[in-house]
C-alpha cells in the first residue's frame, strides 16, 4: 500500500500485517520541503511495468520512481542543457496509456513522455560465421507473431520462422532450397519476401517484390504460388506487393506497385481497382503502400 501525505511517500510492504504499524518513510528528507516544512505528493501511479512513480506538482522538486532492489526512490529533474530531461519540475498529473509509455504533465513545460520498459535492445543478426541459428539476412522487410511463439521474418533471403522468446531461427523458406522447410519443392519462388499477414485462418499470405505472391499453411508447410501475368484474364496482374489484408467477409486485397488494388474473388481469379484520377501522375496513383479496414467494412487505402 503507498499513501501520499503532506510530508512525503508512506509505504506498507504486502505481508506486513496490520495497517497500523510497518510503514516506511520515503521523500521526507529536509531538502525537498517547502518553506512550511512539507513536501505534499498528492501523485501516485504504478505502471503497467510494475513501477511507482511520484510527484509533488507545488513543489517543484521533479518526478520520482520507486527502485524496488535498491529500497528508494529515484529522482529526475529539469536540466537546462538536456533536451531528454524532464521539461519542467512542476508535474500536474501523470498517466500510464497502456502501450508501454507514460505521460507527464508539468506546469509550464508542457507534457513529456518516456518508455514503461526501459533497458536494452536485443539485436539479432546476420553475421560473418554465423550459428545456424542465426540470421541469414541483414535485411527484414516483414514481421509477424502468430499465437504460437513463432515469428516469421520476411527477408532478402526468403521466408524465416523463429522462436518468438530466443529468437534463434528454426526453419528457413528461400527460393532453391530450404532448412526445416519438409519436402523438397515445398519453398518459395522468390527470396524478397515484403509483406506476411495472416489469412484470418490459420495461414499466411506472403508478398514478394518481384511480382510474386504466395499463400503458405505453416502447419503442413505447404505453399500455393501466384505469378505476376499481366496478360492473362483472371490472372494475378500486380508487381511488387506493398500491402496485404483479409477483411471480416475474408476476401484478400492486394495493394501493388503497377495494378492499384487487387482482389482475389471466390472462384481463385484476381480482379485489379486503378483509381482514377486527375493532375496526379497515373503510375504514382497505381501503387497502395497500406490498406486497413474500419468498423463499417469500408477499406482506407
Amino acid at each position: 500500500m503507498w499513501v501520499g501525505t503532506d510530508r512525503g511517500v508512506r509505504r506498507l510492504p504486502a505481508g506486513t500485517g496490520h495497517p497500523g504499524s510497518g510503514w516506511q518513510a520515503y521523500l521526507d528528507e529536509a531538502g525537498y520541503q517547502n518553506n512550511g516544512g512539507l513536501h505534499p505528493i498528492p501523485l501516485l501511479l504504478e505502471d503497467q511495468a510494475g513501477t511507482v512513480w511520484a510527484a509533488s506538482p507545488g513543489c517543484g522538486t521533479g518526478l520520482f520512481s520507486f527502485d524496488l532492489a535498491r529500497g528508494q526512490f529515484q529522482r529526475y529533474q529539469h536540466r537546462p542543457t538536456d533536451q531528454t530531461s524532464l521539461s519542467s519540475n512542476l508535474i500536474g498529473s501523470l498517466f500510464d496509456d497502456g502501450a508501454g509509455t507514460l505521460w507527464i504533465g508539468t506546469v509550464k513545460g508542457g507534457v513529456c513522455r518516456t518508455a514503461v520498459y526501459p533497458g536494452p535492445f536485443r539485436h539479432y543478426a546476420s553475421r560473418p560465421g554465423r550459428l545456424p541459428s542465426e540470421l541469414t539476412s541483414h535485411t527484414v522487410f516483414a514481421v509477424y507473431a502468430d499465437g504460437r511463439d513463432r515469428l516469421w521474418l520476411g527477408t532478402t533471403e526468403g521466408l524465416l520462422q523463429a522462436d518468438r522468446q530466443t529468437g534463434n531461427v528454426v526453419a528457413q523458406y528461400a527460393h532453391g532450397s530450404q532448412r526445416g522447410a519438409g519436402p523438397e519443392g515445398r519453398n518459395l519462388p522468390s527470396n524478397f519476401v515484403g509483406v506476411i499477414e495472416p489469412d484470418g485462418a490459420n495461414g499466411l499470405w506472403l508478398g514478394f517484390y518481384d511480382g510474386k505472391i504466395s499463400w503458405f499453411d505453416p502447419d503442413r508447410r505447404a505453399f500455393v504460388h501466384y505469378t505476376h501475368q499481366p496478360g492473362k484474364s483472371g490472372a494475378f496482374a500486380g508487381w511488387s506487393l506493398r500491402a496485404i489484408l483479409t477483411d471480416r467477409q475474408g476476401t484478400t486485397w492486394f495493394g501493388t506497385c503497377t495494378h492499384g488494388l487487387v482482389k482475389q474473388n471466390r472462384d481463385g481469379s484476381f480482379q485489379s481497382f486503378i483509381p482514377k484520377t486527375s493532375g496526379v501522375a497515373q503510375a504514382e496513383t497505381n501503387i497502395v503502400w497500406a490498406i486497413a479496414e474500419d468498423r463499417e467494412g469500408y477499406l482506407w487505402l
